[in-house]
């Protein structure tokens, strides 16, 4: 589907306070919130880092077209061109108004992808009377120009219907864009998934993949996520014409997502703690953070229940002598979870689980490694033939 845009576009950017309308009907001002999973942010940067390998597999397609149809023309041409030729060509061009070329130039580069390009998708999610939860996101390709935008909107159709059938309790609540601001096409796009969302209001995440915009004065200004709800502006409504609502965003995390966190967080403290080193500063700069293996994850795991449970003893101790007051709420918490670990379990055979547990984590590193290896050895050929 193609959007123009027209030369009188209105799309405005506002902060209203967030309101309820009357008669209970559903107003783009009801809703009070959005949260976000991190599945959904990695995704949207899974799809902004791989732009760059779709453009330039088109680039490279394109090179080798007008390399081919180069080295057919000059095939053609018998004598090559004088520079007296060259010059009166140039003279011609630039006295037609047309731009002139420049001089041919070899070059065995590569040609390069674009950078900074934007890319959209679909949110999905679950919605609330006041609240939307995203959880998840998929890509839909796109192209933008200075007179119109394009959105494969038959795609984004056959990947909801696809998506519907694995998780019939998320639907669509809206799209999501990379940068910081909103541009002419924004208030279009938003109108096109309106539809797809109706009768309620589509949300329009921005993610600013470059933290140009971010601020540390709460957690989603520092990752660059923001969301937004539009509404019509002016008496005769029209697409290009809205006005661009925030919310307030909040991160979420269950309880299955917050180990996965830790360990890129981990990874993250160790690559920057160790970029001062000698090691790291004969990496280049592009290479990135390797994540930490299973076993030192597991033992980072132990020591840090190890540590949990040293504090634990000592603040029941210092209860149990008086040293502090004891605080009702804490008491019930240790009992809950001390009533969720196994009861009537002997040592030995405690003892035993454990080591089949450390036997299939092991068994599992080494898999993972074998897998790795193969697909690196796997790629090189590739490369060598």
């Amino acid at each position: 589907m193609t959007l123009a845009a027209p030369a009188s576009s209105s799309a405005l950017h506002l902060n209203f306070p967030p309101s309820t309308s009357s008669g209970g009907i559903l107003h783009s001002r009801s809703l009070t919130g959005v949260g976000v999973h991190p599945v959904a942010l990695f995704s949207i940067l899974d799809h902004y880092l791989r732009r760059n390998d779709a453009a330039a597999e088109k680039a490279n397609a394109q090179a080798l077209g007008n390399s081919t149809s180069t080295s057919s023309g000059d095939a053609a041409a018998a004598a090559p061109a004088t520079v007296e030729d060259e010059d009166r060509r140039v003279g011609t061009a630039a006295a037609a108004g047309a731009k002139a070329p420049a001089k041919k130039e070899t070059s065995n580069a590569e040609p390069s992808a674009p950078e900074n390009v934007r890319v959209i998708g679909t949110l999905l999610g679950i919605r609330t009377e006041s609240e939307i939860e995203i959880r998840s996101s998929f890509a839909i390709p796109h192209k933008e120009t200075e007179e119109q935008v394009e959105v494969d909107i038959e795609y984004h159709r056959k990947m909801a219907e696809l998506h519907a059938r694995t998780n019939p309790g998320e639907v669509i609540v809206g799209w999501y864009a990379t940068g910081s601001e909103l541009n002419t096409y924004s208030a279009l796009i938003q109108d096109l998934f309106s539809k797809e969302t109706a009768p309620h209001q589509a949300v329009h995440l921005t993610f600013d993949t470059e933290l140009a915009s971010a601020s540390s004065s709460s957690s989603q200004d520092a990752l660059g996520v923001r969301a937004y709800i539009s509404s019509p502006l002016g008496l005769v409504p029209k697409p290009e014409n809205a006005v661009f609502v925030p919310l307030p965003v909040t991160l979420l995390q269950t309880a299955a997502e917050r180990p996965a966190l830790n360990l890129l967080a981990q990874t993250a403290a160790a690559a920057t703690g160790s970029s001062g080193s000698t090691s790291a500063s004969l990496l280049p700069p592009s290479a990135p953070a390797a994540p930490v293996s299973d076993m030192v994850a597991l033992t980072r795991a132990l020591t840090q229940v190890q540590e949990q449970l040293d504090r634990v003893l000592t603040y029941v101790r210092d209860v149990l002598a008086g040293k502090r007051a004891g605080s009702a709420a804490v008491g019930r918490y240790l009992i809950d979870t001390v009533a969720m670990a196994p009861g009537g379990i002997a040592p030995e055979k405690l003892e035993t689980l454990f080591n089949g547990h450390l036997q299939d984590v092991l068994m599992i590193s080494y898999l993972a490694n074998v897998v790795r290896a193969q697909a690196e050895i796997s790629t090189r050929l590739n490369l060598l033939t």
